[in-house]
């Protein structure tokens, strides 16, 4: 069992929305991951405290999806389906997500309209 904190699950969840919104995924599968980042990072104790007494589970906002990738997080450390995303979306793209005033939404519009998948192409 890792030791993860909210904090760490909630900016892994929320790195899954930005990866699936990049590959243009469902919009309602985006705001679930968004949502149960929020959720996590609000609440009382730890995440596998609330995993434990089903305090996550009954939460607003953390569907079945959500719910198996923090218990993977919390048993293992790491996210299967967070380096699955990562190994389809071109990095390029999410280092465009670091520079100030470019988030997923123009990212997108720049790689669909341009072509556009790394920094320096875009420079």
């Amino acid at each position: 069992m890792s030791t993860i904190d909210k904090d760490a699950v909630a900016d892994t969840l929320e790195q899954i929305a930005a990866l699936l919104e990049l590959k243009g995924e469902n919009a309602f599968r985006v705001r679930a991951f968004r949502g149960a980042a929020r959720t996590v990072g609000a609440l009382p104790g730890t995440v596998s405290a609330s995993l434990d007494d089903g305090t996550l589970a009954a939460a607003k906002g953390v569907g079945p999806a959500t719910l198996q990738v923090v218990q993977e997080l919390v048993t293992s450390g790491h996210s299967t389906m967070l380096e699955e995303l990562r190994a389809q979306v071109p990095p390029g793209l999410v280092e465009m997500l670091q520079l100030p005033g470019l988030g997923v939404s123009k990212v997108r519009q720049i790689q669909e309209t341009l072509h556009i998948e790394t920094i320096a192409e875009l420079e």
